[in-house]
């Protein structure tokens, strides 16, 4: 198990692991910006802006990234635990049991750059990102699937609901996920203990601006997209809910259950 520390900084990653650089003398090292990385809803302003770089200070790894431009930053509160570990029962572990009482930025499932990741503020309000290393074998079935679109899930029309939102929604294709029109929107937010929003409500209340004309009394009036089931449950149920779980036919069967790659 490796256990690191991650640090974020507001657009000046560059110029400061530059200096930290300096002053530790070392070499200024690599550097991946948002523009390298594959993603194709990355806004323009956050192009050039530091995705991952890491400083070998000592014995310790520390590691750098600028957040997204549209993230709440507050200086302080930039400093990240991270734990990698190449037993991906022993990852899920770690994060289901920091999770409990916490509150989670990133589910733990499969990204560009690890099997598994996830992030999370734990019910102390540390962050923690944690992640599984390279690996051989297969991951356990416990861990997060791989989801394939395919044209026969694209004809199917799916439902989620809770006691106070609901929508239908259509995979028409791989990166497009269509919320159809008369949705009904959570009115609650999740809230943090000091009553402010919390970091998925935020996102979502970002999602619901960016789409206010298409919405009426709380009520879509027109068909959104969304890039997955994760966006499109934010926007619908304020979060708390895994929305390829939710997602499901007139049978009862969950769009996991339909495009899971085990």
């Amino acid at each position: 198990m490796t256990f690191d520390a991650f640090v974020n900084f507001n657009g000046n990653c560059k110029e400061a692991v530059e200096y930290y650089a300096k002053v530790f003398k070392l070499d200024v090292p690599k550097m991946m910006t948002y523009g390298e990385a594959p993603r194709e809803d990355l806004k323009e302003i956050d192009r050039d802006r530091i995705l991952y770089t890491n400083l070998k200070i000592g014995s310790n790894n520390i590691m750098f990234s600028d957040c997204p431009s549209d993230m709440e930053y507050i200086m302080g509160n930039n400093i990240a635990f991270t734990i990698g570990s190449s037993d991906a029962k022993e990852v899920e572990f770690l994060y289901n049991s920091l999770k409990e009482g916490g509150e989670v930025f990133m589910p733990l499932e499969e990204t560009f750059f690890s099997k598994l990741y996830g992030m999370l503020m734990d019910k102390f309000g540390i962050i923690w990102q944690i992640s599984l290393s390279e690996t051989e074998g297969k991951l356990p079935s416990s861990g997060k699937a791989k989801h394939k679109w395919t044209k026969e899930v694209s004809e199917i029309e799916f439902i989620a609901k809770s006691d106070n939102a609901y929508g239908k929604a259509i995979w028409r294709k791989r990166d497009e996920l269509v919320l159809l029109s008369g949705a009904k929107l959570e009115e609650r937010p999740q809230l943090n203990k000091d009553g402010s929003l919390n970091y998925s409500a935020r996102f979502a209340e970002k999602l619901r601006l960016d789409n206010e004309n298409e919405i009426d009394s709380n009520t879509t009036i027109e068909d959104i997209v969304f890039k997955s089931p994760n966006e499109l449950g934010l926007f619908l149920f304020y979060g708390g809910q895994n929305t390829w779980l939710e997602l499901k036919d007139s049978n009862g069967k969950s769009l996991d259950e339909w495009s899971r790659i085990d």
